[in-house]
């Protein structure tokens, strides 16, 4: 079977060592944002103040645009905060990227949750919070509204941080053309879809001229993804792991 992995993630994520040829087409790229809004700026002080305890960190893009304000404040070190916040990431990369900076971090694999926002729901820190609780949630825009939106309906208030903003590449359309254009119509593809956003850009700009298999992140992504592709095969992993990437390759070849 001639088959094709297709890396759809930004350009400045690793690629996959896997078992079959794969080519980058990512459907997202990555501005931070340089300056706070006056809200954000004081919600920034009362976290450097020790005012707020818990912080979900969705990426590490929100890990880089939070430790540059943070640093612009003085603060070079988690040991230069006056208190040690519980710190939760959505995955292996965001949880190093903080650790590095000397916080102590916890992820949903910790409790045998997946690495998504329905793992984050689960989690203990997270899930006994109600009325007159606060959590601090570092992200792009827009991001994480899943998580954001069950805290609200729990009483939570949600001090959201916005570092960067995702957007669709401007050429994306004609990097998919001329990607299926010299692509045999006979290639077994196998799409990468890790975020909504980015399976709204794929279904926007895809001819439909090939047979093509979905791995989504976590069930709601491929739920998704197979509302847009009821008759396509759509894979689940829970994290963007080699390890499971190559997992799923190698079921679906053998």
């Amino acid at each position: 079977m001639n088959a094709l992995f297709i890396n759809t993630r930004p350009s400045h994520k690793a690629d996959f060592d896997l078992p079959i040829p794969s080519t980058r087409l990512p459907l997202l790229n990555i501005r931070h944002v340089d300056k706070l809004s006056n809200q954000e700026n004081v919600w920034l002080t009362e976290f450097i103040q020790g005012k707020i305890q818990t912080v979900v960190v969705v990426s590490t893009e929100a890990v880089k645009g939070a430790l540059a304000q943070l640093k612009r404040h003085g603060i070079h070190h988690a040991q230069d905060l006056p208190h040690c916040p519980t710190m939760i990431a959505v995955g292996k990369p965001t949880k190093n990227a903080l650790a590095e900076f000397g916080f102590n971090v916890i992820t949903p694999n910790e409790h045998a949750l997946p690495m998504s926002n329905e793992g984050m729901i689960q989690m203990p820190q997270l899930s006994c919070l109600g009325d007159g609780d606060t959590v601090m949630i570092w992200r792009g825009v827009c991001g994480r509204r899943v998580l954001h939106d069950d805290l609200v309906k729990r009483g939570v208030s949600i001090k959201a941080m916005v570092f960067y903003e995702r957007y669709t590449p401007h050429n994306l359309a004609d990097d998919m053309a001329q990607l299926f254009a010299k692509t045999p119509t006979n290639t077994q593809l196998f799409v990468l879809i890790s975020s909504a956003m980015g399976l709204n850009g794929w279904v926007a700009n895809d001819p439909r001229t090939h047979q093509i298999s979905f791995i989504t992140l976590g069930d709601r992504l491929a739920k998704l993804t197979k509302r847009h592709y009821p008759n396509n095969n759509v894979y689940q992993t829970d994290k963007l792991s080699n390890q499971q990437i190559v997992a799923i390759l190698d079921g679906v070849m053998h």
